[in-house]
């Protein structure tokens, strides 16, 4: 699994989008980047649920699972339990 990528990555493993910031316009262009990695070859690839810098909140958490479900790969990266 990797940020970044060279051709022939998607043989062998996964590309994620990075670390993203919790927010709705980031869960947004989770579907938009994970697309077009889809299109640049790269079949397995997605975004941190919940985003990773900062913290979702429980709702914007859920809408993001519920965005989430229809991407090929996906993980929980997001400390919805401490608030800053």
């Amino acid at each position: 699994m990797s940020k970044s990528s060279a051709a022939g990555h998607s043989k062998f493993g996964t590309t994620y989008l990075g670390d993203v910031e919790s927010n709705s316009m980031n869960m947004g262009f989770s579907v938009t980047n994970t697309m077009s990695n889809n299109i640049l070859g790269m079949p397995l690839s997605g975004a941190d649920v919940c985003g990773s810098n900062g913290n979702s909140g429980a709702e914007l958490c859920a809408r993001w699972y519920t965005v989430a479900a229809f991407q090929p790969f996906s993980r929980n990266h997001n400390n919805i339990g401490n608030t800053p």
